[in-house]
């Protein structure tokens, strides 16, 4: 004789034992699949797991960051002007048309100025404000930029090479506003970076054009 309580567990033991069955079947299949297609499932497993990874990575953060270096034939002191001097600045950052000072000097902590952009006919202005600054070798602003919908910092450090010689590093954090800029940023990062790289090319136009003097040893 088999009473209620039994007959209810052998009840609920079927449909598990079905599920078994039907996973067991799944499983042998799949293994029966050739190489070929095993590699193209997991290829996409791979797919989708980078492309949840990375929606979770632009919630919880989403910035960049793109970064150049270039070794230029002069000493800090006399680079250093023209990577803090806001008119020096305008003349070889690309993109970079003109600074319009708002509040402090060059070379104060905390000044704040106008940034003004041109790029494919399209022309533009962001706040700026300088919050790092170390003498000769660092200076560092932030950028509020409400028409590109990103905010993004910038700096540009100087470390000496020898007599005559020093490595002008420049690099940007940028971070966008919109969730789906953020999220497609890797694809304009080769853009970001190539400014960069015009930027440092034109400022060593610029001091060797400009009246600077250094004679190594």
């Amino acid at each position: 004789m088999i009473d209620g309580k039994s007959e209810s567990f052998l009840r609920q033991g079927k449909p598990m034992a079905e599920w078994r069955n039907r996973s067991l079947v799944v499983k042998e299949r799949f293994q029966d699949w050739d190489i070929f297609h095993k590699s193209v499932v997991l290829f996409f497993v791979l797919i989708f797991s980078a492309a949840l990874a990375r929606g979770v990575f632009v919630v919880e953060g989403g910035t960049y960051l793109v970064t150049e270096e270039r070794i230029v034939s002069f000493d800090a002191e006399q680079i250093y002007p023209w990577i803090a001097e806001s008119e020096n600045r305008a003349r070889w950052q690309a993109q970079v048309t003109e600074f319009l000072k708002f509040s402090g000097t060059d070379y104060e902590l905390g000044s704040t100025r106008r940034a003004y952009y041109r790029r494919d006919g399209e022309e533009w202005f962001a706040f700026e404000q300088t919050n790092e600054i170390e003498a000769n070798r660092k200076y560092k602003t932030v950028q509020q930029d409400d028409v590109q919908f990103e905010a993004r910092s910038l700096e540009v450090t100087i470390e000496p090479m020898g007599n005559c010689s020093s490595k002008v590093v420049m690099t940007e954090v940028i971070f966008p506003n919109q969730y789906s800029d953020r999220y497609w940023a890797f694809l304009d990062k080769g853009a970001k970076s190539e400014r960069l790289k015009v930027s440092l090319a034109a400022l060593d136009r610029w001091l060797n054009t400009a009246d600077l003097k250094c004679s190594p040893n």
